[in-house]
């Protein structure tokens, strides 16, 4: 699925033409509210109310996901971790990219290291691991 038809499938019937904003950002005063479809958020520019579907937070990154369309959209660091997202298996996998042999490697459930081809990754984000409280 695409951004498009992500905000068009947040929006419903509700979608239409002032939904020009690459976020799904819309002038409040273009979309016919009534009923509502879900909760909307609002943020103000100036003089006017924008509002998008609640349901569309995190489309500005993906929720950090970097969707693979071409070699391009690949990680170049691999000394990090991943998370990715492999065509057809359910949930995601821990993984290290290995640039040279273009695959992703994770550890499978049977503890067997696995390999999947750049083109079988439809998504990978970098794990960030998280740091300690100060106090």
């Amino acid at each position: 699925m695409t951004k498009l038809e992500k905000i068009k499938e947040a929006y419903g019937n509700k979608y239409n033409s002032s939904v020009s904003d690459t976020d799904g950002w819309a002038p409040w005063n273009c979309i016919d509210l009534m009923p509502l479809p879900d909760s909307y958020q609002t943020k103000n520019i100036g003089n006017t109310t924008f509002i998008r579907p609640i349901s569309l937070n995190g489309i500005e990154d993906n929720n950090g996901w970097q969707k693979i369309e071409s070699e391009d959209d690949l990680p170049t660091d691999r000394t990090k971790e991943y998370l990715i997202v492999v065509d057809g298996l359910k949930g995601y996998r821990q993984a290290f990219y290995d640039k040279d042999k273009w695959c992703f490697f994770h550890i499978v459930s049977d503890g067997t290291r696995h390999l999947s081809s750049y083109n079988s990754v439809t998504h990978w984000k970098p794990i960030v691991k998280d740091l300690p409280p100060i106090y």
